[in-house]
This record gives C-alpha cells, structure tokens and sequence, in this order.
C-alpha cells in the first residue's frame, strides 16, 4: 500500500490518542450514517496460513475522511519493508513447510481495550 507523503520523512511524528467515534451496536455503524462516520468496524473470520477460515474473528477496520488524514499524518510512527519476509513465508507454505512459515512470522498477542471499548465493539468473547 502507498500512502502520499504529507510531511517531511524526516520529521518525527507522534501518535495523537483521540477516540472514534463507532456507531451503535457493538461497534457496527448505522447503515444511514455510514457515509458519514471516519471508523468503521466489522468482525471477519480470522485465516490460517493456507487462508482456511478459523473458528475466531479478526476486527477489520475501515478508515476514511478525518480518520485517513490522521492515520498519515499522525498515527503511523514507522513502516518498514517486510517483501522479503512475505515471499519467504509465502515459498515455505508453497513448499508444504507450514511450521517454518509460522516460525517467520511476528508473534500475535490480543491487543489491550479498555472494557467499554470491549463491549462497544463486542470483543468479549
């Protein structure tokens, strides 16, 4: 993904802590007001390395207007190139060596939500 350079790459940014605005419902905007909502989050099937959809969800969030802005300008704090990781993993799982490709890969840890967050997006369980 490319994202346009706003601000000089040599400019330190720092991340801006302000909450988004989530429709109703367990995090899912009202279809009238999505058009106008910067968040939006919906709960997809998580996948294996061989892309078979597993018995967990996966958050998928989708950033647009004031949200986009802030994401590039604001929230990204280092991007790094990870090709060769990906063709690397990708070749193992080609080549049936599926306990490689995982051992190549970053390790997953739930990401911390404070409890009205857990409940407003239904993260709680």
């Amino acid at each position: 993904m490319h994202l346009p350079q706003r601000r000089s790459p040599h400019r330190p940014r720092r991340p801006v802590e302000r909450p988004s605005s989530l429709g109703p419902r367990r995090g899912r905007p009202r279809r009238a007001g999505v058009a106008d909502c910067p968040v939006r989050v919906q709960w997809d099937p998580d996948r294996s390395i061989h892309l078979e959809a597993q018995p967990w969800r996966a958050i998928q969030v989708g950033l647009s207007d004031e949200a986009v802005d802030r994401y590039v300008d604001h929230w990204i704090v280092d991007m790094a190139d990870v090709t060769e990781l990906a063709r690397s993993t990708h070749s193992a799982v080609l080549d049936g060596r599926a306990e490689e490709a995982l051992r190549q890969l970053p390790a997953e840890h739930p990401y911390p939500l404070p409890e009205h967050l857990r409940r407003r997006l239904g993260a709680d369980g």
